[in-house]
C-alpha cells in the first residue's frame, strides 16, 4: 500500500512538473525557475518513484533535487531581480501578472483584453458570451470601467477599449496606476 502511495504521488508530480516545463503551456517555468522545477520533480516525482520500485538510490535523488533548488534560486537572487523580473521566470506573458487597484475584478482583465484583441466595438452580450460570464455581471464592471477612463462606451450598450485601458493592459509594473487615479470618478461618455 505504502509503494502505490508513493507511486502515485510521484506520477502525479512529474505530471504536474513536466506541465510546467513543456513549451507552449500556459505556465511554462523559464531560466533559473525551470532548475527549481527539475528540483522538485527530483524530490517529488523521481526519488517516490525509485523508493516505490524498491530499488536503493539512498538519497541520491533528493540530494539532487535540493541542489538543482539552490542552483535555480541562487542566480536571480545573485542578479537582485525586479519583481517583474521574476514574473517572467514562471510566465512568458507579462500581461497575466498586472498590478489591479482594489475596485478591479479579475473579470475586468478578461474584458479589457477582449476588447483588445477584437478592436471592434462590442455589447454586453457579445463580451459576456466570449469570456464565459453573465451579460448583466459584464454590464456591471463595464459602467465601472467606464467610470474609471478604461473603456469608452461609444454608445447606448456599445463599448470600446481606450488609450488607458491598453496602456494597464501592457504594463506589469503598475506606471498606468498614476494616470489612472487621477482620473475623475464621474462616467465617460454617458450621453
Amino acid at each position: 500500500m505504502h509503494g502505490t502511495l508513493l507511486l502515485a504521488f510521484g506520477v502525479v508530480t512529474g505530471a504536474v512538473g513536466v506541465y510546467l516545463l513543456v513549451p507552449g503551456s500556459r505556465h511554462r517555468c523559464n531560466g533559473p525557475m525551470a532548475v527549481v522545477v527539475l528540483g522538485v520533480l527530483s524530490i517529488g516525482s523521481i526519488d517516490p518513484i525509485v523508493r516505490a520500485l524498491s530499488i536503493y538510490s539512498g538519497h541520491f535523488f533528493e540530494a539532487l533535487g535540493a541542489l538543482l533548488i539552490l542552483v535555480g534560486l541562487f542566480e536571480p537572487v545573485r542578479r537582485n531581480l525586479s519583481e517583474s523580473d521574476w514574473a517572467a521566470l514562471f510566465d512568458t506573458d507579462h500581461r497575466s501578472i498586472r498590478p489591479r487597484e482594489e475596485w478591479m475584478d479579475p473579470m475586468d482583465d478578461r474584458i479589457l483584453e477582449l476588447l483588445d484583441e477584437t478592436e471592434i466595438v462590442l455589447t454586453p452580450a457579445l463580451l459576456a458570451y466570449n469570456i464565459d460570464y453573465s451579460r448583466e455581471a459584464v454590464n456591471r464592471r463595464l459602467l465601472e470601467l467606464c467610470e474609471r477612463g478604461f473603456v469608452d462606451r461609444v454608445d447606448h450598450g456599445k463599448y470600446r477599449i481606450t488609450p488607458l485601458g491598453r496602456r494597464y493592459l501592457r504594463c506589469c509594473d503598475g506606471e498606468w496606476q498614476n494616470e489612472s487615479s487621477a482620473i475623475d470618478a464621474t462616467p465617460v461618455g454617458d450621453d
